[in-house]
């Protein structure tokens, strides 16, 4: 047969490389389809011991990636600043720890479309969270371990730069990741394996001019320097690669580069299938397969430079929509010039400075010039736009296109490229469904509203938590929430009253996405609202103290009316809308005063959806108040485990003929409508 005679005239090294890629699929098929279960699913002791694989101290948090029966991922919180200092000493890579505590599952997320803790932790093999009340450490680091934390101690201990910390170890730490997410640089420094390419490079040099052609020294090397950075998805593929090179030129070069990138593509799902799905893994090597199979006919370094960064842009545009929902057009200019700063200038300087401390002062100054041109680029927001969720498979299309652009050269396809992502960028527009989301924001209150094809955009409070590495990211999961839905701006913000559980997060909420106008209530203005005023003066942003109505769609959102009081909470904005034959009550956290002054002044019944006064507090919802509105559904938002006990178990009990939704129990509610019907969505934690 034409076939049997073809495959033998195929060479050995290709008929291992198409058995080896066809039994990596099938092996990694059948871990995907029967994935691998928790050794502490039936058995979670309250001690857990084992090797600290990544370790971080933030603030007075001690995060512990800790390999025992299987990799597990732990959080101790530092009593004190003694404490920290002794964890600092006696903690490092490789060291052994006995933990005491409890093992919990990671939380889903509980608004919409936003970062996953539980599916980002699955990816890496971790089933389980151990939270730890006592720690101790029983055996100190070892062998290659105490040179991994002499050396990262020591970058440590010469600076607390974020940009030198990363460019040397690769760990995190402090960098300013929103910041240089928003502006399109952050895989120069997370995704790229950008470190360990410069430096084997340098080593490939100094070996040549000391006239040493061992490919053991290089395949050793690439392997420390893996090791030394933590087997992070792009480095584990470039010192996979760099090896299965070595070994390749050793064999006299049997196989292309492309069939080492496939080899390699391999290997790392086979270590880990479920790195698939991991983004950081998708960046990685989509970008380096484009790479390899795009023609590059420039010579000159600057103008290769500049279509390499093109490339990137181009084939990465899908997985920053997916990821973020928005992309700065700007980035193909930032990630150029900041690829060539950190080229030619930090990183020469920062290897320099840990050989010549002397030279530390030098790079602080180009280190701080950077930064102040990454937050001036940051600043401008011409070139951002928001696209929203696109449907996964309308991408496909777009790689096909990019195909034919970029590996075919065919530049005639460039115009309809632009028309089919003109067609992405309206879909949201195309949007008939209204929604009203009741977002998780942990004890707070915030409530979304959209209208039909985007036209008004309102959201009611929102919330107020930082996390105890001080980051709002309450703030950044509102935004992530409304920009996944295509929204560009918030035509109105409503603060219904002073209190951080309602506001906090409004500071850093007009950071993350435009806001038009804010309304705050009437009577006295406290220290938040005051903070939050000057904000919008800087910023421009239109103020009002109270509204009488505000239009949605083709109705109208109407403020009721209460004698002002001495106190937040009684002076809320009581928020009514009549949607379709839908009614929508947002009570604030109005008290049963407010509630009997609304009884006699308004003609309240039969409310559809009651957003419950104070987080049901026992001071809201009196009997008489919800036995003359009768509210069919009733949202409870609320923290789980909160202080206050919220809610109240009297206040459960007047709400019973109505059916209780809680954000502590089913994390977001989002309801959305359509033709005088509505759907109710629920995502628990």
């Amino acid at each position: 047969m034409p076939y049997i005679k073809n495959l033998k005239t195929i060479s050995l090294y290709k008929k291992i490389f198409l058995i080896f890629v066809i039994v990596s699929i099938l092996i990694i098929s059948l871990r995907l389809i029967i994935p691998n279960q928790s050794k502490y699913l039936n058995n979670k002791p309250n001690i857990l011991k084992g090797i600290i694989k990544e370790y971080e101290i933030k603030n007075n948090t001690l995060s512990i990636e800790i390999q025992s029966k299987e990799k597990v991922q732990a959080f101790y919180y530092i009593k004190n600043d003694l404490e920290k200092e002794e964890l600092i000493k006696t903690i490092g890579y490789g060291s052994e720890v006995s933990l005491t505590g409890k093992f919990i599952l990671p939380q889903k997320n509980t608004i919409p479309n936003c970062f996953s803790y539980q599916k980002y932790l699955y990816n890496k093999q971790i089933y389980y969270v151990f939270q730890a009340k006592m720690i101790k450490c029983t055996r100190k680091s070892k062998g290659i371990y105490k040179l991994k934390n002499i050396l990262i101690k020591k970058c440590e201990a010469m600076s607390d730069d974020a940009y030198f910390r990363v460019l040397l170890t690769g760990k995190k730490g402090n960098l300013n990741q929103d910041m240089l997410n928003k502006i399109g640089c952050l895989h120069l420094f997370i995704i790229s394996g950008f470190h360990i390419q410069i430096l084997l490079l340098i080593i490939k040099k100094i070996l040549l001019k000391m006239g040493w052609h061992n490919k053991l020294i290089l395949i050793l090397s690439t392997s420390f320097l893996a090791f030394f950075y933590g087997f992070t998805i792009s480095i584990l593929r470039v010192s996979i690669f760099y090896t299965l090179k070595c070994i390749n030129d050793l064999l006299k070069k049997p196989y292309q580069n492309l069939e080492l990138f496939i080899i390699t593509f391999f290997i790392c799902l086979l270590i880990n299938p479920n790195n698939l799905f991991d983004w950081g893994f998708r960046y990685s090597f989509l970008i380096t397969f484009f790479l390899f199979i795009v023609p590059n006919k420039y010579h000159n370094k600057f103008s290769k430079l500049l279509y390499i960064n093109i490339v990137c842009f181009l084939v990465s545009l899908p997985l920053v929509l997916i990821n973020n929902y928005e992309v700065n057009f700007l980035a193909i200019i930032y990630a150029f010039f900041s690829s060539l700063y950190l080229s030619f200038i930090m990183y020469p300087l920062a290897l320099l400075s840990f050989v010549m401390p002397l030279i530390l002062p030098i790079f602080n100054i180009f280190s701080n010039i950077f930064n102040q041109l990454l937050i001036m680029a940051s600043n401008i927001d011409i070139g951002i736009l928001i696209i929203g969720k696109v449907p996964f498979f309308l991408w496909f299309i777009y790689y096909y296109l990019i195909y034919l652009i970029l590996v075919k050269e065919r530049k005639k396809e460039i115009v309809l490229l632009v028309i089919y992502m003109y067609l992405i960028y309206l879909l949201p527009s195309c949007d008939k469904f209204a929604y009203i989301g009741y977002l998780d924001v942990l004890q707070g209150d915030c409530a979304v509203m959209i209208s039909p094809y985007k036209r008004e955009v309102i959201v009611i409070d929102t919330g107020g938590k930082v996390n105890d590495n001080n980051t709002d990211y309450i703030a950044k999961n509102i935004a992530t929430y409304l920009k996944s839905m295509g929204v560009k701006k918030i035509n109105t913000l409503i603060i219904t009253h002073g209190d951080y559980d309602h506001m906090g997060s409004s500071l850093n909420l007009i950071d993350n996405i435009k806001v038009l106008k804010v309304v705050f209530n009437e009577g006295k203005t406290n220290e938040l609202e005051q903070k939050l005023i000057q904000k919008l003066q800087k910023k421009k942003i239109k103020y009002v103290y109270g509204l009488k109505q505000l239009k949605f769609a083709d109705s109208k959102l109407t403020f009721l009316k209460t004698t002002i009081e001495d106190n937040e909470n009684d002076n809320s904005n009581i928020i009514y809308l009549k949607y379709q034959t839908y009614q929508f009550l947002f009570m604030g956290d109005a008290s049963i005063k407010k509630e009997e002054e609304l009884i006699k002044k308004y003609n309240l019944r039969n409310i559809s959806f009651l957003k419950v006064g104070h987080h049901g507090s026992k001071n809201s919802s009196s009997k008489k108040f919800i036995d003359t509105i009768k509210p069919k559904y009733s949202i409870i938002s609320v923290g789980k485990n909160n202080n206050y006990h919220h809610p109240h178990q009297e206040t459960l009990e007047k709400l019973k003929n109505s059916k209780i939704y809680r954000t502590d129990e089913l994390g977001s509610i989002i309801v959305t409508l359509k033709n005088n019907q509505f759907q109710i969505k629920t995502y628990e934690p």
